[in-house]
């Protein structure tokens, strides 16, 4: 993982929160601040692809905060198949 956070919005709840970009900045490790939130890290497709979706966006929301202060994270990405995928991974993996 990069060593520089960059402050910004949460991108599930736009409380605020810092990202690390990682794996060659095709992902973002996102750090909420929200009680009710979380960390989770998340492609720039998937981003751009979920974007407008509330329902995914509350459905991220509440794996994130299942794991808060936990050793795993949420990892949204876009499978070979094109669709978008979420898998519970360690944070180590990152």
């Amino acid at each position: 993982m990069s060593s520089s956070a960059i402050n910004t919005k949460c991108w599930i709840c736009a409380e605020r929160a810092t990202f690390i970009e990682i794996d060659h900045a095709n992902r973002k490790y996102y750090q909420c601040s929200a009680p009710d939130c979380g960390d989770f890290a998340i492609s720039w497709r998937a981003e751009e692809s979920k974007s407008d979706s509330h329902t995914f966006k509350e459905h991220l929301k509440s794996l994130a905060n299942k794991h808060r202060g936990s050793d795993k994270v949420p990892l949204v990405t876009i499978g070979s198949d094109q669709n978008v995928k979420i898998e519970v991974i360690n944070k180590t993996a990152l």
